[in-house]
């Protein structure tokens, strides 16, 4: 009996290991050529013909997303870059397409912007809040106060895409300044934009060569909470860099130290101002509340013998 119940158990683990090997077998894994051509064959269905070495992987997450981008051209007229993501073999698309024909100015406006450029697109790709995933940074430009700069990123928890930043930058194709510049500021890192501002609300003047009168660097920063880039302040010089951080950092123990000193000299002052209660001012009392007690005493006596005399 028991070797029947053996043989039972050992051919059950064994149709049941058999069975899991078999959907294993059935599970198909795809390799980038297979993502490639797939991503190739409903491209064209839309009439967009990817452009040759047009598509580079993005980000591949543990749980199956891989991301890539794609560079195509629409009637051979215009070229787009645009981000897709799989999810097993379903495709999505992702509407940020971007592309700047500029070439001349490209690596200019990206030079103070970390990571890789895409392509030769107005966009670069790096590790930009230090979140141990890439972003997507780039600028868009249309002229004036139209110019956009942008950071998109992949929200780790639901694979969306999230837009971390999106704001005006000032930028002028004649100045000698580079518009974004990624920098430690007061000890925070992050970057420094030129913004239009109304020039009342600029506490600092910059003297930029060719650069308009009503802009101002303002400095943003990642928030981990909200998980976007907050403002911060219009950019005070004197603060970026080890050397600007290792300043404002002596100023505000400086400060700190005034704001105690303030604040106990407060103290002393309001204490002078109270009554005494000093040993001296102390005596009075004392002697007032013996006195008390004494004549209490005394008087309690006094009862004592009449209440005695009438008995």
């Amino acid at each position: 009996m028991k070797k029947i119940t053996s043989f039972i158990c050992l051919f059950t683990i064994f149709t049941q290991v058999y069975l899991f090997a078999e959907d294993d077998l059935s599970i198909e894994v795809w390799s980038i050529d297979d993502y490639k051509q797939d991503i190739i064959t409903r491209f064209s269905r839309d009439n967009r013909i990817i452009i040759e070495n047009g598509i580079k992987e993005f980000i591949r997450f543990e749980t199956g997303e891989i991301f890539f981008f794609i560079m195509y051209n629409i009637q051979d007229k215009y070229t787009y870059i645009d981000l897709v993501s799989f999810n097993n073999d379903e495709m999505e698309l992702h509407l940020i397409s971007f592309w700047n024909k500029d070439e001349d100015n490209t690596k200019y406006f990206l030079q103070d912007i970390p990571g890789n450029q895409l392509w030769e697109s107005l966009a670069t790709i790096g590790d930009f809040n230090n979140d141990g995933i890439d972003e997507i940074a780039t600028i868009d430009l249309h002229g004036g106060s139209a110019s956009i700069f942008l950071i998109l990123g992949i929200n780790p928890a639901n694979k969306n895409v999230d837009t971390y930043f999106h704001g005006t930058v000032a930028v002028s194709m004649t100045s000698t300044y580079t518009p974004v510049e990624f920098v430690n500021y007061k000890g925070m890192y992050g970057f420094k934009i030129m913004q239009f501002i109304d020039p009342k609300l600029s506490k600092i003047s910059y003297p930029i060569l060719g650069g308009p009168r009503n802009t101002a660097w303002i400095f943003y920063t990642w928030d981990e909470t909200q998980r976007k880039y907050i403002e911060i302040e219009e950019v005070d010089p004197r603060y970026i860099g080890e050397e600007g951080a290792r300043l404002y950092q002596r100023e505000s123990e400086e400060l700190n130290k005034n704001e105690i000193e303030q604040v106990v000299d407060s103290e002393t002052t309001l204490e002078n101002e109270l009554p005494q209660t000093s040993k001296d001012s102390q005596f009075p009392l004392w002697l007032f509340i013996g006195g008390g007690l004494v004549l209490l005493a005394a008087v309690g006596v006094g009862v004592a013998v009449i209440v005695k005399k009438r008995r």
